[in-house]
């Protein structure tokens, strides 16, 4: 169980460090397992977007995951400020238990 919260915080804490349109995507689509329809939907984005964005987001995770041991990662809040979701987090999405 222990293990499971590391690396979970360890994930929340790489997913910071994308930007916030890259981040929204990644969270919507695979943490709140939204379709790429209704991703695009919230984000008011056409489905090609959201699958680029999509896309470039989880090789930039892959990027970030490979050295997430050795990298010192923030306090929760990404550089600009912003929280995991940033100015894409939609009234209508689906809340997690791990936003609470």
């Amino acid at each position: 169980m222990i293990a499971e919260v590391d690396l979970r915080d360890a994930l929340v804490r790489i997913l910071l460090q994308l930007p916030p349109r890259q981040r929204a995507v990644l969270v919507l689509r695979y943490w709140e397992q939204l379709t790429e329809a209704e991703t695009a939907a919230v984000l008011d984005w056409p489905e090609g977007t959201v699958k680029s964005a999509a896309s470039r987001g989880l090789q930039r995770l892959r990027e970030l995951a490979d050295g997430w041991h050795e990298a010192e990662l923030d306090d929760g809040v990404h550089p600009d400020g912003e929280y995991l979701y940033g100015p894409y987090r939609a009234a209508n999405v689906r809340s997690s238990a791990m936003w609470r």
